[in-house]
């Protein structure tokens, strides 16, 4: 595989995982399970594959400081990494915990419990996010705003969308259009771009009047409005075009580094599913394999199946298709030369994050 193709298409990967509490034994998810056939339930295995939980939940979303939401007769409740029920299932919907606090929503208001499921904050929001930097956005009758610990307002409700605060900065919307507001509600750039993505690597992709460029968190732009199509950061690379496609073969695109210097100028169109862990997930589209390589583009192994997310703990979920099974997709896990290390027997499974991973079936 050319090297400089997958070097060049490094793209942004799921957000990272979120583990239990320092000491703990367990390990969070990387994402969400969704859907999954009536009567399915589900458990955890450990990087060998041993069955640390039996499948008892109907349903389990990720790990976040210590604690993971579950779903039973339709409510939501918390475990924690030893797998014990700390807040009983009797919410509607629940957010992961952060700052020691979880969004949780009870008869169609929000609120906030502590990790073991005390009200910290009455339920009384139409919408609730996760607490950073001290201040979690909440939604009431004016708009979206800022709330502190205590449930009160340090920056006041009047936006149409408020997103969790990053390092200190939060993403508002106005009229359609993204700004930038600081902890006092200051905005550092007033709401009139298009779109502006989440911080990854100090840099947030802008899109305006149809080009992207990047901003710093200050709010002042790193690389100036100039490309046609654009990648988020990741690992301190984003691919770039100033051309008017971006899905034929002939584009040229190149690998910028996060002050917009050009580290690689190539033509091609991979897909790239994750990169983590030293490791690159490259599918070409002229064929339906997907191959590891490494950060210099060095084929490191194929993959036998599609990789579902990035390399996590030393191991991949990868999905064995029907070529395998004649009933139905089957998932296991793979090494960093895209070996077998779990048997791809599972229905349904997680990637790994640290010591677990969730699965159904098997």
């Amino acid at each position: 595989i050319n090297q400089l193709w997958c070097l060049a298409t490094i793209l942004a990967v799921a957000s990272g995982c979120h583990s239990p509490s320092s000491g703990s034994s367990g390990a969070g998810l990387t994402y969400r399970i969704r859907g999954g056939e009536p009567g399915y339930l589900y458990g955890f295995i450990d990087a060998r594959g041993a069955v640390v939980a039996e499948p008892r939940w109907e349903w389990v979303g990720d790990f976040s400081e210590g604690r993971a939401r579950f779903e039973q007769g339709g409510k939501v409740g918390f475990i924690d990494s030893t797998f014990q029920t700390v807040v009983p299932p009797i919410y509607d919907e629940a957010r992961g915990y952060s700052e020691g606090m979880a969004a949780v929503k009870l008869r169609g208001l929000w609120g906030f419990v502590d990790t073991i499921g005390n009200l910290c904050i009455s339920n009384v929001f139409a919408d609730a996010g996760d607490f950073k930097s001290g201040l979690a956005p909440t939604l009431s009758k004016s708009g979206w705003g800022y709330i502190d610990s205590r449930g009160a307002f340090l920056v006041s409700p009047q936006y149409e969308k408020a997103f969790p605060f990053e390092n200190d900065v939060g993403r508002v919307v106005a009229d359609e259009k993204y700004g930038i507001v600081d902890l006092k509600g200051s905005e550092l750039i007033a709401p009139q771009y298009e779109f502006i993505g989440e911080f990854r690597s100090g840099r947030a992709l802008v899109k305006n009047e149809s080009l992207y460029g990047f901003i710093h968190q200050s709010g002042r732009f790193a690389i100036p409005l100039q490309y046609t199509k654009a990648t988020w950061f990741s690992q301190g690379k984003a691919v770039v075009t100033k051309a008017s496609r971006w899905d034929s073969t002939d584009v040229p695109r190149e690998v910028i580094d996060v002050h917009g210097k050009t580290l690689f100028a190539f033509r091609g169109d991979i897909s790239v599913h994750g990169f983590s862990e030293g490791l690159a997930v490259c599918e070409m589209a002229s064929t339906s394999g997907a191959v590891l390589v490494d950060s210099l583009g060095q084929n490191t192994g194929t993959l036998p199946g599609a990789a579902i997310g990035g390399m996590k703990n030393g191991l991949l979920l990868v999905k064995a298709g029907s070529e395998m099974f004649w009933d139905r997709d089957r998932y296991g896990y793979v090494d960093r030369q895209g070996r077998w290390v779990i048997a791809p027997t599972f229905d349904v499974a997680e990637p790994f994050c640290g010591e677990l991973a969730l699965v159904h079936g098997g």
